[in-house]
């Protein structure tokens, strides 16, 4: 609905796996469709299970945390940030992008 699907050369959705998150069965097919080394990886979350996934999956995760209320859920990330913008002027500082 959104057009977002133009940006990715695929997804993987609730029905691509038999175990949802927090489980990483998701990201482990991801990985596997890419093909690339996972240190250079970054996970976009903003869920505790998301976080857990992620990282069970051996990769880096950057949380977004869009409620302070549930900023201890995602402590587990490597990095939270605040909002997108955050994202994005730290991955131009670390020269990331």
């Amino acid at each position: 609905k959104t057009g977002l699907d133009a940006y990715f050369q695929f997804s993987i959705t609730r029905t691509d796996v038999v175990n949802s998150k927090p489980h990483p069965e998701s990201y482990l097919k991801a990985i596997e469709r890419i093909n690339q080394n996972t240190e250079e990886m970054i996970v976009f979350e903003d869920t505790k299970s998301g976080v857990t996934a992620a990282k069970a999956a051996g990769l880096r995760c950057f949380a977004v945390n869009h409620d302070a209320a549930v900023h201890q859920n995602l402590v587990a990330a490597n990095k939270i940030f605040n909002n997108l913008q955050e994202v994005v002027t730290y991955l131009e500082t670390e020269n990331m992008l």
